[in-house]
C-alpha cells in the first residue's frame, strides 16, 4: 500500500484484513489476504475462497481522500505499473503540503519514492522546514515555496483497456515554510548542540509562514498506459515566477539534450527557504526532448516499513521486493529550459559539533564552531605574514553514536608575496590524533568531498581519532614567504559512494505561464521506449523498441476553466479516447 502524508509503503494484508475478513466473509478481504505472506493466528480463517475478486488491479480513486490510483491493465501483476496521484487532503499536522503531486510509481513490487524519503523525525526543525513543504515533492513548485493548503477540483479520471488518467486543478497562494520549522532553536544553533542553519537578524517568527505570492493556477494530468507513464502540467499566474517541475530519482543522470553551464552549491541560497537543504547543484541548458535515467536499488533489511538508512548505504530497505528499478525520465516540454540537478538531502548520520582553531606560531589567527551536517562551513582567508609554523586544529563532539567521519579542511592554500598559490596538501605537515583516509582525495569513505555544498578539489583530513582531544596539523612555513592562508572546513555531505544517491532533479522556467510534458518508463533493465517528443504543448509521439507508434493528444488542458480530455492513437489508428468528467 503507497503511503500519502506522514504515511509509508506497508504490507496491508495482516491483522486489520484477518479481522475483516472474519467478521464479514467479503471475499474482497480474502483477495487480499491471499497475496500476504504470513496468516494471523488469532483470527484467521483457515479455508479462504478459490475465486476472488481482483479488485488490486482495477484504477481507482476516492475524491474524499482525494487520492488517485492508475494501473494498467495488461500483463502480469509484476509488469502493472501503479500510478499514484495526489490531489486532496494536506496541511496541518501530519500532511504534506503536495497537492497536485506524483504520490508513488511503482512496478515488479518496487516504488521509487514515498513521503518519508527522508525522514528526520518530529522533534526536527527539518520536519516542518523540509519534510512537509511541497521542494521535497514529486510535483510543480512556485518560486521554490510551499503550497497553501486549498481545496483541489477533480476534473477527469479515466480507466480503459489500454488508457488509465486522471486529473485535477486548484488555485493556492505559495509561501516560505515555517521558519526552522517552527522552533525556536537560535540558541542551540548557536551553541553548537543543534544542526547549523544561518539565522537572518530580523527572522519571521517561528510559527509564521511568510511572503505570500498570489493565487497561482495549477492543473495537473498523470495518465498511464501499459509500457509508461505520461504527466503534463499547465500553471498561470498574475506575475512572473519561478516554475520547478521536480522529479526525485536516485541517481538520476541527464543523457542527452543538456549542455552543463555551472554549479551552485544550494538550490535556493536563502534561510527561508526548504532548498537551502539540497546542496551540490549541477546547472545545465536543455533542449528537449532530454532523457534523464535513474537506478533504485532495493536491499530489504529491516521490515520496519520505511525509506530509513541506518548508516551510508543508499538502498531502500522497506516492503519491496529485491532488485532494481529503472526510471527513465523524458522532458518533452518546454523545448528550452534550465536543468539543475541537486543531491536530495538524505538523512544520513553525520551531524558533530566542530571547533576549530588555526594558529600561527602558537598563537590564535582564527577560530570557529558550529554543528556541521548537510549545511555548516567556515570560510577562512587569514594573514599569515612572518608565521613559521602553521597549525590548524580540530575538536569534535559527537550526539549520536555511529556518527560518520566526515571533517575536513577544504581547498586550503597560501599565498607568497611574490604571487603564487601553495597548496597545503602539498606541504608534509606533522600530524596529531587524526584519522588517515584510505584514498588521498576522497572522504573516509570513498566518495568526493563537499563542504555544505561547495565541491573539494584538494582535502586534508579534520577527523579526530579520539574524539576527547584534539586533532592537529603542523606546517613548516620557513623560506616560503607566505601572506595569506585561505582555507575552509566543515563536514562532507554526502558521505561515501553517491552514485544511487537520491537526486533533486528540476525543470525550471520562469514567467507568468508554465507547461511541462514528462514521460516516465519504468523498467528492469529493458526499456521498452525507444524515444519520445513533443509535437506540440498539446501532443506526444513515443516510439517503442518493437516500433509501434502512440500518439497522446490532450484537448482543452492549458485552460482555468475548460476540462481535459485525452485521445490515444496507436500507428494511426485512434485506440481509446477519455470522456470529459461532468
Amino acid at each position: 500500500m503507497i503511503g500519502m502524508g506522514d504515511g509509508h509503503e506497508f504490507s496491508v494484508g495482516g491483522d486489520v484484513f484477518e479481522l475483516a475478513y472474519y467478521a464479514y466473509r467479503d471475499p474482497r478481504y480474502a483477495a487480499i489476504l491471499k497475496r500476504n505472506s504470513t496468516r494471523d493466528l488469532v483470527y484467521a480463517v483457515a479455508e479462504l475462497p478459490e475465486e476472488t475478486p481482483t479488485l488490486y488491479r482495477n484504477s481507482a480513486h476516492s475524491d474524499n481522500a482525494g487520492i488517485a490510483l492508475l494501473r494498467s491493465q495488461s500483463g502480469s501483476d509484476r509488469e502493472q505499473i501503479q500510478l499514484g496521484f495526489k490531489y486532496g487532503t494536506h496541511g496541518g499536522f501530519h500532511g504534506h503540503f503536495d497537492r497536485l503531486s506524483l504520490l508513488s510509481l511503482m512496478r515488479y513490487g518496487r516504488g521509487f519514492w514515498n513521503p518519508e524519503s527522508t525522514w528526520y523525525g518530529y522533534p526536527s526543525f527539518m520536519y516542518k522546514f523540509w519534510v512537509q513543504p511541497s521542494l521535497a515533492h514529486n510535483m510543480v513548485i512556485v518560486d521554490g515555496k510551499m503550497q497553501e493548503p486549498t481545496e483541489c477540483r477533480p476534473l477527469l479520471f479515466h480507466t480503459g483497456k489500454y488508457l488509465q488518467a486522471v486529473a485535477a486543478d486548484g488555485s493556492a497562494r505559495w509561501s516560505n515554510p515555517p521558519f526552522l520549522g517552527g522552533y525556536d532553536k537560535v540558541r542551540e544553533i548557536k551553541e553548537g548542540t543543534e544542526r547549523f542553519v544561518p539565522i537572518p537578524e530580523n527572522h519571521p517568527p517561528f510559527t509564521e509562514t511568510t511572503d505570500y505570492t498570489e493565487p497561482v493556477f495549477a492543473r495537473r494530468l498523470q495518465l498511464v498506459t501499459d509500457d509508461y507513464v505520461l504527466v503534463a502540467d499547465y500553471l498561470k499566474s498574475e506575475k512572473e515566477h519561478t516554475f520547478d517541475n521536480l522529479l526525485h530519482l536516485r541517481g538520476a543522470k541527464p543523457l542527452e539534450g543538456v549542455k552543463k553551464t555551472g554549479h551552485r552549491e544550494q538550490f535556493d541560497a536563502s534561510p527561508l527557504s526548504s532548498g537551502q537543504f539540497v546542496v551540490n547543484v549541477d546547472e545545465y541548458d536543455m533542449t528537449a526532448p532530454v532523457k534523464l535515467t535513474s537506478r533504485h536499488h532495493f536491499n530489504p533489511k529491516k521490515a520496519d516499513g520505511r525509506n530509513r538508512r541506518g548508516g551510508l548505504e543508499l538502498t531502500d530497505d522497506y516492503y519491496h521486493e529485491p532488485g532494481e528499478l529503472f526510471v527513465e525520465a523524458r522532458q518533452l516540454w518546454p523545448r528550452k529550459a534550465q536543468l539543475l540537478i541537486g543531491d536530495y538531502p538524505e538523512s544520513q548520520s553525520v551531524a558533530k559539533r566542530l571547533n576549530d582553531r588555526v594558529l600561527g606560531d602558537g598563537k590564535e589567527l582564527a577560530s570557529g564552531m558550529f554543528h556541521a551536517w548537510i549545511l555548516g562551513r567556515g570560510d577562512l582567508d587569514i594573514d599569515v605574514t612572518g608565521v613559521k609554523h602553521l597549525t590548524l586544529e580540530t575538536r569534535k563532539d559527537q550526539f549520536k553514536r555511529g556518527t560518520a567521519d566526515t571533517l575536513f579542511w577544504g581547498n586550503a592554500a597560501l599565498k607568497t608575496a611574490d604571487g603564487k598559490t601553495i597548496p597545503l596538501s602539498s606541504l608534509k605537515p606533522a600530524a596529531v590524533n587524526l584519522k588517515a583516509l584510505p584514498e588521498s582525495g576522497n572522504d573516509y569513505y570513498g566518495g568526493p568531498v563537499r563542504l555544505a555544498g561547495m565541491v573539494c578539489f584538494d582535502t586534508l583530513a579534520a577527523e579526530p581519532k579520539d574524539d576527547k582531544k584534539l586533532a592537529t596539523l603542523t606546517f613548516d612555513l620557513s623560506g616560503l614567504n607566505a601572506v595569506r592562508l585561505t582555507a575552509s572546513v566543515g563536514g562532507d555531505f554526502p558521505a561515501g559512494q553517491e552514485e544511487n544517491l537520491r537526486k533533486v532533479t528540476s525543470v525550471r522556467t520562469v514567467g507568468k505561464e508554465a507547461k511541462f510534458l514528462t514521460v516516465l518508463e519504468p523498467h528492469e533493465g529493458t526499456p521498452r521506449v525507444k524515444s519520445a517528443r513533443a509535437i506540440d504543448g498539446n501532443t506526444v509521439e513515443v516510439t517503442l523498441v518493437d516500433g509501434t507508434i502512440d500518439r497522446l493528444k490532450i484537448n482543452n488542458f492549458y485552460s482555468t476553466q475548460a476540462k481535459p480530455s485525452v485521445e490515444l492513437y496507436r500507428n494511426g489508428k485512434l485506440l481509446e479516447k477519455t470522456e470529459v468528467k461532468p
